[in-house]
């Protein structure tokens, strides 16, 4: 593990590294049951339907262009360049396109982590532990930002809703992070590195040493585009 001022993580998936004077905003794709191969594929079609571009990288691409996808276990993620605003509708549109789960998910400026998921293109389930942190919502919203394991657990295989439950909790805001979800993880609850230990749980690779293919490309959709 590499880390940064604070104890933050500065490695993200595949190797890349963030380490900006703003807080971090980190996007990634994890589709199950997936080829590689076809997980890059399905990419750059999206990218072309969206007037974009996923090319071979080159000693010029710029490092805030880097896409990379990692794959182990029959998994694969994706890492959206971090400046990147495309990885929802990418997400869904690998969804559609694999006919797989996909998760969509996302560290938010060191604040939190969430995920989105998709199962043939179609929105199933959501997570975020501040729902109303851009303002107030609904308790409608409110309820649908709560996550369900029965869901997550349907969509990855040999997953049981007693190894993910506890990671689909509200957070206090302010509140102290010195409890963990799970005696084995390297996070606690109100750390947004905690997506890592729900990632792993998932069987999603993080850590570059634990992917047994890994590859990168130079991408980028223009903002018009989305």
């Amino acid at each position: 593990m590499q880390l940064g001022n604070e104890g933050k993580r500065l490695t993200s998936p595949c190797g890349l590294l963030h380490a900006s004077g703003m807080g971090l905003f980190l996007a990634i794709s994890g589709v199950v049951d997936a080829e590689h191969e076809a997980v890059i594929s399905a990419l750059s079609s999206y990218a072309a339907e969206n007037g974009g571009l996923l090319e071979p990288m080159t000693a010029a691409t710029n490092e805030k262009e880097v896409l990379s996808v990692c794959s182990t276990n029959g998994n694969v993620t994706v890492q959206f360049p971090e400046w990147d605003l495309s990885w929802e509708k990418a997400s869904q549109s690998l969804s559609q396109k694999l006919e797989r789960p996909v998760f969509a998910f996302y560290i938010h400026d060191d604040d939190f982590w969430m995920y989105i998921l998709f199962r043939n293109g179609v929105q199933v389930d959501r997570f975020n532990p501040i729902p109303d942190y851009f303002g107030k919502v609904s308790e409608q919203d409110r309820q649908a930002d709560k996550g369900n394991a029965d869901l997550v657990c349907q969509c990855v295989p040999g997953l049981r809703r007693e190894q993910i439950e506890k990671y689909l909790v509200t957070w206090n805001r302010g509140s102290a992070w010195d409890i963990k979800a799970y005696p084995d993880d390297e996070f606690p609850i109100g750390d947004f590195w905690q997506m890592v230990d729900f990632m792993k749980r998932l069987n999603f690779p993080y850590d570059p040493t634990e992917a047994t293919v890994i590859s990168s490309f130079r991408y980028k959709i223009p903002r018009r585009s989305l």
